[in-house]
């Protein structure tokens, strides 16, 4: 494999580089990635009470999601040619990030050349429309039958994704062309607070640099680069002829075309019906109550897209590789399922202050629509050759949940609590990397695919206690906590453990809390990028908020603080020190009125 200008590289226990000199390549680049979301909905709402016994309810909705991205988001690369590569160190920090060293005088841009670039992005769009009908019949005296709700719904949901990118033949125009100092402005580099550079580097505009290449003075140049050095004019003038032709046959700017290959939509319609009867009485001078029901759900598919082959790879000069396919051909597929879900759930008042529970049921959980698109994305770097695709053909997660739970009620405010519980699970899916030829080309193929089946169990311990004894005004404070802990994970992901800590204080008007959640670290992916595990670091944080209702009718003065000690999340393979990324969300504070009518 090329290493470029990689030397004297070292590895620690576990095979994982540490430091070394020089670099592959080096680049400045300007990364946009704008959001134009928006979301629309309406509701209605029906009651109808019939008699005593009989009532009917109707609700109507609907709502539309899109998010206009395509075209408007941008990568483009610059080289800055002022410091030799080979003296580059690299040094993995204790945090895994990387730091490094010997990187020259990165405010000097006096030899600057453009790289390459491209505008890009997908557009969605995300429709729902739901209905859902409900009748309730409650009985005088029927013994241990106390009522019956019956219910049907509907609801169509369709999502729809639009990809476009700059063409191949337009993103590496530039590709060498001396860039003109005035188009860089300066900006600090330190992120993190972690070293990965404490140097300031240039910057541009990716409009000002867009605007540079599509002027006179920017093609000329483009035409000089592309005729080479000691080239005649004649030469140059062919380049540049060459050059605004391919321009002109994307519309005359550097802007986006449909990659239709990587787009489609996917038309989901659910039905389903349900009926479910409420029960109470008591066994000698124990209460009992319970429901029983049965639910029937069927669900409808059709993934519609564009079919490609791949059938070259160009590589032009100073660029990355550029796929070509074949003409686009529209495709479709559809999928369907239905299942019985039937569930019974069992409460038993043991003594005045113990409550047992028990319940089992059947539940579903549908596949993603991303996931059930016919979109495939192509990267065909060297070092990255991957295709990733979604799967119309998936099925739903089927889990048969077995819970039960001791509470002891302290008083009306205050218990605590045992759950254990268990879930068998089948049709569980992941996305599946494996390896496949493409053009005489290794590829990485991913997909999700249903796995098999899996057994999680675990326990569960929940209590809140109120200190309602206290005097006045501490008789508002409060404490509430719960802890997880999945036991086994037969087929799964293995092991996790979570705990929330939670110290409130509610008395009239004002209402505080202080919160604590932590979830130890776990496994996401036996297979995520390239093939390699993906695993994610213990995290914890801390909130807090604070409300006062004013004696204004409806009015609340609220102020929250989110992620107070800026945790930082970390995905990484196998080994911490293998970083895959490291998010910083910042600590968020938010302070409002909030007015109710």
């Amino acid at each position: 494999p090329d290493f470029g200008n990689i030397s004297q590289a070292t590895v620690d226990a576990n095979n994982t580089v540490t430091s070394y000199q020089g670099s592959i390549n080096e680049r400045i680049v300007n990364f946009v990635r704008p959001r134009f979301a928006k979301t629309r909905e309406v509701g209605f709402n029906v009651e109808w009470q019939a008699n005593d016994n009989l009532s009917a309810v109707w609700d109507g909705a609907y709502s539309k999601s899109t998010d206009t991205t395509a075209g408007n988001q941008a990568w483009f690369d610059a080289n800055l040619n002022t410091f030799d590569p080979t003296k580059i160190t690299y040094q993995q920090s204790p945090s895994g990030l990387p730091s490094y060293t010997n990187l020259g005088d990165l405010s000097d841009t006096s030899k600057a050349t453009f790289g390459w670039f491209t505008w890009e992005g997908r557009s969605i769009k995300d429709e729902t429309y739901q209905s859902t009908f409900d009748l309730a019949y409650d009985f005088d005296d029927a013994g241990v039958l106390t009522s019956i709700r019956a219910g049907a719904s509907y609801a169509q949901r369709e999502k729809n994704k639009t990809v476009a990118k700059t063409p191949g033949n337009v993103q590496c125009l530039f590709c060498g062309v001396p860039l003109p100092q005035n188009l860089f402005s300066t900006v600090n580099s330190r992120l993190l607070n972690d070293g990965l550079s404490n140097n300031s580097f240039p910057s541009y505009s990716v409009s000002e640099v867009e605007k540079y290449f599509l002027s006179d003075v920017g093609l000329n140049a483009a035409a000089v680069n592309k005729a080479g050095p000691g080239a005649d004019a004649a030469a140059i003038a062919t380049a540049l002829v060459d050059i605004k032709a391919t321009i002109a046959a994307n519309g005359g700017t550097l802007g986006v075309q449909p990659v239709l290959g990587s787009g489609g939509g996917v038309k989901e319609k659910n039905y389903s019906a349900y009926i479910q009867a409420n029960f109470e009485g008591n066994l000698g001078e124990t209460p009992w109550s319970a429901n029983m029901g049965l639910r029937y759900i069927r669900s409808d598919v059709r993934s519609t897209g564009f079919g490609q082959e791949l059938i070259r790879i160009d590589t032009p000069n100073n660029g990355d590789p550029v796929p070509v396919f074949s003409p686009a051909q529209p495709i479709a597929e559809t999928g369907s399922y239905h299942v019985l879900l039937p569930n019974l759930n069992v409460k038993v008042d043991a003594s005045e202050n113990i409550v047992l529970r028990f319940s089992v049921a059947k539940t579903l959980t549908r596949a993603t629509l991303s996931d059930l698109t016919l979109a495939r994305n192509f990267n065909v770097r060297a070092r990255e050759r991957n295709v990733s695709s979604g799967n119309p053909g998936l099925k739903p997660l089927i889990a048969w949940n077995y819970d039960t739970s001791i509470t002891l009620y302290i008083d009306d405010a205050s218990y605590m609590s045992v759950a254990w519980f268990r879930k068998d699970l089948s049709g569980g899916s992941s996305r599946v990397t494996q390896t496949i030829q493409l053009l005489g080309f290794d590829f990485f193929s991913t997909r999700p695919e249903n796995r098999g089946n899996g057994v999680v169990n675990g326990v569960e311990l929940t209590t809140q206690y109120t200190f309602s004894s206290l005097p006045a005004p501490f008789d508002g404070l409060g404490v509430q906590g719960n802890y997880t802990k999945v036991i086994t994970g037969s087929g799964t992901n293995g092991q996790s453990e979570s705990y929330n800590a939670v110290g409130f204080y509610q008395k009239g008007p004002i209402q505080a809390r202080l919160a604590y959640a932590y979830r130890a670290g776990y496994l996401a992916s036996a297979a995520a990028n390239r093939g390699q595990p993906k695993n994610i670091r213990a995290y914890g944080q801390w909130d807090a908020s604070v409300s006062y209702d004013l004696p204004f009718y409806g009015v609340t003065v609220f102020a929250e603080a989110i992620n107070i000690t800026n945790a930082q999340s970390l995905a990484f393979s196998v080994f911490q020190n293998r970083v895959i990324q490291l998010q910083d969300t910042g600590a968020r504070y938010t302070a409002g009125v909030r007015v109710r009518f």
